[in-house]
């Protein structure tokens, strides 16, 4: 194989599914500040109201209620996206392949047997994200494809892809 071409082999299974998960939730800041707000918005309109509105507690509550909700929707957030994120994965097409990326300065060609090949220019990734386990590479805004490190041949491969990714993609970042 030649120094810049890569091949990226893994099998597409839960594992694989856990770690992309866990990767999106930590690459998005709201995911970090989510919960701080819903604490927030949780405990000090709750407070005030308990403290300043008179009448039956069961009115006061009520009167709570949706900032509650609120609350608990913002300090859930994060674990209800990974878990969003892995049931969407658990439909895949690839789910339980082998997945080959085929890697140049010019194209990727990712392949899942007969499953699956697809090939596209680095024009098509708008951006792309490191995180702890692998590489997540975006075409649009809610599409990303997944590379892991464990998938590389070597570490000096993750170095060269990463050189690769920094001079062909507009926005690199590194959220490990």
């Amino acid at each position: 194989m030649s120094t810049d071409a890569f091949t990226v082999r893994y099998h597409f299974d839960d594992a694989q599914i856990q770690r992309i998960a866990s990767s999106v939730v930590r690459e998005r800041r709201i995911f970090f500040f989510a919960p701080w707000i819903g604490l927030i918005i949780f405990i000090i309109p709750t407070l005030y109201s308990f403290w300043t509105e008179t009448g039956p507690l069961h009115n006061r509550i009520l009167s709570s209620f949706t900032k509650l909700l609120l609350g608990c929707f913002f300090i859930f957030l994060p674990l209800l996206t990974v878990w969003m994120t892995k049931r969407q994965l658990r439909l895949s097409v690839m789910r339980g392949h082998e997945v080959t990326w085929r890697i140049t300065p010019d194209r990727l060609l990712c392949d899942g047997g007969e499953m699956f090949r697809n090939e596209f220019s680095w024009s098509v990734v708008h951006s792309a994200t490191e995180s702890a386990s692998g590489f997540l590479l975006y075409t649009s805004r809610a599409i990303a494809n997944w590379l892991p490190f464990d998938g590389f041949d070597s570490p000096d491969h993750v170095d060269a892809f990463r050189k690769l990714l920094v001079s062909r993609v507009p926005k690199f970042q590194r959220k490990a």
